[in-house]
Protein backbone atom coordinates (compact mmCIF):
# COMPACT_ATOMS: atom_id res chain seq x y z
CA UNK A 1 0.00 0.00 0.00
CA UNK A 2 1.21 3.81 -0.96
CA UNK A 3 1.14 6.40 1.20
CA UNK A 4 -1.86 8.28 -0.72
CA UNK A 5 -3.93 5.05 -1.57
CA UNK A 6 -6.26 6.51 1.69
CA UNK A 7 -7.39 9.53 2.50
CA UNK A 8 -6.39 10.35 5.60
CA UNK A 9 -3.86 8.59 6.89
CA UNK A 10 -3.07 8.54 11.12
CA UNK A 11 1.14 8.79 11.03
CA UNK A 12 1.32 7.09 14.42
CA UNK A 13 5.22 7.08 14.08
CA UNK A 14 5.55 10.56 15.20
CA UNK A 15 4.66 12.29 18.37
CA UNK A 16 4.18 16.09 19.19
CA UNK A 17 5.81 17.78 22.48
CA UNK A 18 4.32 21.44 23.40
CA UNK A 19 5.56 24.32 24.78
CA UNK A 20 3.40 26.61 26.47
CA UNK A 21 3.97 30.35 29.03
CA UNK A 22 4.96 33.63 28.46
CA UNK A 23 8.41 32.46 27.68
CA UNK A 24 7.31 29.56 25.29
CA UNK A 25 9.16 31.69 21.83
CA UNK A 26 11.94 33.17 23.40
CA UNK A 27 12.96 29.77 25.05
CA UNK A 28 12.67 28.18 21.41
CA UNK A 29 14.17 30.66 19.88
CA UNK A 30 17.36 30.46 22.34
CA UNK A 31 17.50 26.27 21.29
CA UNK A 32 16.50 25.98 18.03
CA UNK A 33 17.71 26.45 14.25
CA UNK A 34 14.79 28.26 12.58
CA UNK A 35 13.65 31.63 13.89
CA UNK A 36 10.66 31.21 16.02
CA UNK A 37 10.18 34.70 16.50
CA UNK A 38 9.69 35.36 12.99
CA UNK A 39 6.36 33.22 12.82
CA UNK A 40 3.30 34.37 12.64
CA UNK A 41 0.29 32.70 14.86
CA UNK A 42 -1.00 29.61 12.02
CA UNK A 43 2.48 29.55 10.63
CA UNK A 44 4.91 26.68 10.46
CA UNK A 45 8.76 25.74 9.77
CA UNK A 46 11.72 22.92 10.44
CA UNK A 47 13.84 23.03 12.96
CA UNK A 48 16.23 21.36 15.00
CA UNK A 49 17.86 21.79 18.78
CA UNK A 50 21.46 20.83 18.88
CA UNK A 51 24.19 19.90 21.38
CA UNK A 52 26.68 22.72 21.80
CA UNK A 53 28.69 21.59 19.38
CA UNK A 54 26.21 21.87 16.77
CA UNK A 55 24.76 17.93 16.57
CA UNK A 56 21.16 17.37 15.93
CA UNK A 57 19.48 15.96 19.41
CA UNK A 58 16.45 15.92 17.23
CA UNK A 59 14.62 17.96 14.01
CA UNK A 60 11.35 19.20 13.98
CA UNK A 61 8.08 20.64 12.20
CA UNK A 62 6.93 23.48 14.71
CA UNK A 63 3.53 25.32 14.57
CA UNK A 64 2.53 28.25 16.54
CA UNK A 65 -0.75 27.98 17.82
CA UNK A 66 -0.64 31.61 19.69
CA UNK A 67 1.78 34.00 21.35
CA UNK A 68 2.58 31.57 24.50
CA UNK A 69 1.78 28.01 22.41
CA UNK A 70 3.81 25.77 20.48
CA UNK A 71 3.80 22.43 19.18
CA UNK A 72 6.86 20.33 18.09
CA UNK A 73 6.32 17.52 15.25
CA UNK A 74 9.04 14.48 15.31
CA UNK A 75 9.42 11.35 15.52
CA UNK A 76 8.12 8.98 18.35
CA UNK A 77 11.33 6.91 19.57
CA UNK A 78 13.18 10.19 19.13
CA UNK A 79 10.76 12.25 21.38
CA UNK A 80 11.72 11.46 24.77
CA UNK A 81 15.23 12.21 24.17
CA UNK A 82 14.38 15.97 22.12
CA UNK A 83 12.10 16.93 25.28
CA UNK A 84 14.51 15.91 28.11
CA UNK A 85 17.38 18.13 25.70
CA UNK A 86 14.91 20.63 25.94
CA UNK A 87 13.60 20.42 29.67
CA UNK A 88 17.48 21.07 30.50
CA UNK A 89 17.57 24.82 29.26
CA UNK A 90 13.59 25.49 29.98
CA UNK A 91 13.67 25.64 33.99
CA UNK A 92 14.59 29.28 33.99
CA UNK A 93 11.66 30.26 31.62
CA UNK A 94 8.29 31.12 32.17
CA UNK A 95 7.25 28.12 29.87
CA UNK A 96 6.70 24.22 30.45
CA UNK A 97 7.25 21.55 27.93
CA UNK A 98 5.05 18.22 27.70
CA UNK A 99 4.22 15.14 25.78
CA UNK A 100 0.87 15.68 24.31
CA UNK A 101 1.26 12.84 22.05
CA UNK A 102 -1.51 10.92 23.65
CA UNK A 103 -4.27 13.39 23.25
CA UNK A 104 -3.54 13.94 20.06
CA UNK A 105 -3.58 12.59 16.44
CA UNK A 106 -1.35 13.72 13.43
CA UNK A 107 -3.19 13.36 10.29
CA UNK A 108 -1.58 13.02 6.55
CA UNK A 109 -4.52 13.80 3.52
CA UNK A 110 -3.38 13.13 0.44
CA UNK A 111 -4.44 13.68 -3.17
CA UNK A 112 -7.80 13.05 -3.99
CA UNK A 113 -9.93 16.27 -2.08
CA UNK A 114 -7.70 17.41 0.58
CA UNK A 115 -9.83 20.39 1.39
CA UNK A 116 -13.06 18.57 1.63
CA UNK A 117 -11.35 15.68 4.13
CA UNK A 118 -9.77 19.17 6.05
CA UNK A 119 -13.24 20.52 6.44
CA UNK A 120 -14.99 17.01 7.59
CA UNK A 121 -12.11 16.97 9.59
CA UNK A 122 -11.84 20.16 11.48
CA UNK A 123 -15.78 21.04 11.42
CA UNK A 124 -15.69 17.82 14.04
CA UNK A 125 -13.25 19.42 15.90
CA UNK A 126 -15.54 21.24 18.65
CA UNK A 127 -12.92 22.82 20.56
CA UNK A 128 -11.28 26.02 20.18
CA UNK A 129 -8.04 26.99 18.62
CA UNK A 130 -6.41 22.92 19.15
CA UNK A 131 -5.67 22.08 15.41
CA UNK A 132 -3.12 23.05 12.91
CA UNK A 133 -2.94 22.71 9.26
CA UNK A 134 0.68 22.05 7.78
CA UNK A 135 0.96 22.28 4.36
CA UNK A 136 3.99 19.75 3.42
CA UNK A 137 3.85 20.20 -0.57
CA UNK A 138 1.17 20.93 -2.48
CA UNK A 139 -0.24 17.15 -2.84
CA UNK A 140 0.25 16.53 1.03
CA UNK A 141 -1.49 18.05 4.19
CA UNK A 142 -1.31 17.15 7.56
CA UNK A 143 -3.52 17.61 10.67
CA UNK A 144 -2.54 17.90 13.91
CA UNK A 145 -6.07 17.83 16.10
CA UNK A 146 -7.06 16.24 19.23
CA UNK A 147 -7.34 12.54 19.76
CA UNK A 148 -11.28 13.44 20.87
CA UNK A 149 -12.38 14.80 17.31
CA UNK A 150 -14.57 12.21 14.75
CA UNK A 151 -12.68 10.22 13.07
CA UNK A 152 -13.64 8.96 9.55
CA UNK A 153 -14.50 5.51 9.22
CA UNK A 154 -12.31 5.20 6.39
CA UNK A 155 -9.34 5.84 8.53
CA UNK A 156 -6.05 4.42 7.91
CA UNK A 157 -3.36 3.70 10.65
CA UNK A 158 0.35 4.23 9.04
CA UNK A 159 2.87 1.18 8.93
CA UNK A 160 6.28 2.55 9.65
CA UNK A 161 6.79 2.83 5.66
CA UNK A 162 4.11 5.12 4.92
CA UNK A 163 5.31 7.21 8.01
CA UNK A 164 8.53 7.65 6.28
CA UNK A 165 7.73 7.44 2.97
CA UNK A 166 6.55 10.86 2.05
CA UNK A 167 9.33 12.41 3.80
CA UNK A 168 11.73 10.13 2.22
CA UNK A 169 10.32 11.03 -1.57
CA UNK A 170 10.11 14.78 -0.42
CA UNK A 171 14.03 14.34 0.94
CA UNK A 172 13.01 15.24 3.86
CA UNK A 173 15.12 13.48 6.53
CA UNK A 174 14.13 12.34 10.50
CA UNK A 175 16.58 12.16 13.05
CA UNK A 176 15.29 9.43 15.43
CA UNK A 177 16.89 7.82 18.88
CA UNK A 178 19.56 5.62 16.07
CA UNK A 179 21.00 8.79 15.01
CA UNK A 180 20.94 11.60 17.57
CA UNK A 181 23.89 13.78 18.48
CA UNK A 182 25.89 12.26 15.27
CA UNK A 183 24.56 15.06 12.79
CA UNK A 184 24.81 18.71 11.35
CA UNK A 185 21.44 20.49 10.24
CA UNK A 186 23.66 20.98 7.13
CA UNK A 187 24.66 16.79 6.52
CA UNK A 188 20.19 16.40 6.31
CA UNK A 189 20.10 19.23 4.41
CA UNK A 190 18.40 21.97 6.91
CA UNK A 191 20.01 24.78 5.02
CA UNK A 192 18.30 24.27 1.62
CA UNK A 193 15.35 26.90 0.22
CA UNK A 194 13.09 23.35 0.01
CA UNK A 195 13.93 22.42 3.82
CA UNK A 196 14.57 25.80 5.50
CA UNK A 197 15.27 24.76 8.71
CA UNK A 198 17.97 27.45 9.66
CA UNK A 199 17.96 30.78 10.23
CA UNK A 200 21.72 32.47 9.72
CA UNK A 201 20.44 36.05 10.74
CA UNK A 202 18.79 34.80 13.98
CA UNK A 203 20.43 35.45 17.22
CA UNK A 204 22.17 32.88 19.59
CA UNK A 205 20.90 29.30 20.28
CA UNK A 206 22.62 26.56 21.44
CA UNK A 207 25.32 24.89 18.88
CA UNK A 208 24.80 28.08 16.74
CA UNK A 209 28.32 29.32 16.29
CA UNK A 210 29.10 26.19 15.07
CA UNK A 211 26.05 25.66 12.48
CA UNK A 212 27.11 29.38 11.76
CA UNK A 213 30.94 28.53 10.95
CA UNK A 214 30.00 26.17 8.49
CA UNK A 215 27.77 28.45 6.51
CA UNK A 216 30.60 31.11 6.44
CA UNK A 217 33.79 29.39 6.32
CA UNK A 218 33.08 25.76 5.45
CA UNK A 219 32.19 24.14 2.32
CA UNK A 220 29.96 21.03 2.57
CA UNK A 221 31.44 17.69 2.03
CA UNK A 222 27.85 15.96 3.27
CA UNK A 223 24.72 15.85 1.93
CA UNK A 224 21.71 13.47 2.53
CA UNK A 225 20.71 11.96 -0.96
CA UNK A 226 17.76 9.43 -2.06
CA UNK A 227 18.58 5.69 -2.41
CA UNK A 228 16.67 2.78 -3.39
CA UNK A 229 17.04 -0.92 -3.39
CA UNK A 230 14.63 -2.98 -6.15
CA UNK A 231 13.10 -5.15 -3.32
CA UNK A 232 12.06 -4.87 0.30
CA UNK A 233 14.86 -5.07 2.71
CA UNK A 234 15.42 -4.60 6.35
CA UNK A 235 17.51 -1.72 7.00
CA UNK A 236 18.19 0.15 10.41
CA UNK A 237 18.31 3.83 10.85
CA UNK A 238 22.04 3.98 11.35
CA UNK A 239 23.14 1.04 9.08
CA UNK A 240 26.66 2.03 7.25
CA UNK A 241 27.28 3.04 3.86
CA UNK A 242 29.89 1.60 2.36
CA UNK A 243 31.68 1.31 -1.18
CA UNK A 244 31.13 -1.72 -2.83
CA UNK A 245 34.63 -2.15 -4.08
CA UNK A 246 36.68 -1.28 -0.87
CA UNK A 247 34.07 -1.75 1.55
CA UNK A 248 35.11 1.35 3.17
CA UNK A 249 32.12 3.09 5.35
CA UNK A 250 31.32 6.70 4.13
CA UNK A 251 28.48 7.28 5.20
CA UNK A 252 24.85 6.76 7.15
CA UNK A 253 21.59 5.70 6.66
CA UNK A 254 18.69 8.40 8.71
CA UNK A 255 15.00 6.94 6.85
CA UNK A 256 14.32 3.70 5.41
CA UNK A 257 10.65 3.12 4.01
CA UNK A 258 9.21 -0.44 1.93
CA UNK A 259 6.76 0.15 -0.52
CA UNK A 260 5.39 -1.83 -3.53
CA UNK A 261 8.65 -0.30 -5.62
CA UNK A 262 11.23 -2.10 -3.09
CA UNK A 263 13.20 -0.22 0.16
CA UNK A 264 13.18 3.87 -0.18
CA UNK A 265 16.81 5.46 1.91
CA UNK A 266 17.80 8.43 2.83
CA UNK A 267 21.11 8.47 3.95
CA UNK A 268 24.19 10.68 4.43
CA UNK A 269 27.18 10.77 2.66
CA UNK A 270 30.01 12.41 0.78
CA UNK A 271 30.32 14.20 -2.78
CA UNK A 272 33.08 12.20 -3.00
CA UNK A 273 31.49 8.80 -2.32
CA UNK A 274 28.57 10.22 -4.67
CA UNK A 275 30.69 11.53 -7.50
CA UNK A 276 33.17 7.81 -7.56
CA UNK A 277 31.92 5.48 -5.82
CA UNK A 278 28.90 2.81 -5.84
CA UNK A 279 27.41 2.06 -2.76
CA UNK A 280 25.90 -0.43 -0.63
CA UNK A 281 24.16 -1.23 2.29
CA UNK A 282 24.06 -4.36 4.30
CA UNK A 283 25.84 -6.12 0.93
CA UNK A 284 23.13 -4.40 -1.52
CA UNK A 285 23.76 -2.28 -4.29
CA UNK A 286 22.62 1.31 -3.71
CA UNK A 287 20.54 2.86 -6.78
CA UNK A 288 20.68 6.37 -6.59
CA UNK A 289 17.74 8.43 -7.12
CA UNK A 290 16.88 12.41 -8.00
CA UNK A 291 16.30 14.12 -4.80
CA UNK A 292 13.13 16.18 -4.84
CA UNK A 293 15.65 19.84 -4.59
CA UNK A 294 18.90 21.06 -5.25
CA UNK A 295 21.66 21.16 -3.16
CA UNK A 296 25.27 22.49 -3.64
CA UNK A 297 28.34 22.28 -2.26
CA UNK A 298 28.10 25.48 -0.53
CA UNK A 299 26.50 26.13 2.82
Amino acid sequence: MSATDTNPTQLIHFGLLQIQGPDAVKFLQGQATCDVEKLAIGDSCHGAHCTAKGRMIGNFDLAKLNDQTLWLKTPADNLAPLMQSLAKYIVFSKADIIDISADHEILELSDGDIEAHLQALTTSDTTTNTSVTIRQSQERLELWCPSNIELPNSLAIATPAISWLSSIRAGKGWITQATSDQFLPQDLNLQTDAINGISFTKGCYTGQEIVARMHYKGKLKRHLYHFRLNSSQEIAPGAELQTVAGKKSVGSVINVANSELGCDILAVTTEAAISDEQLSVNGNELQLMPLAYAITSEA
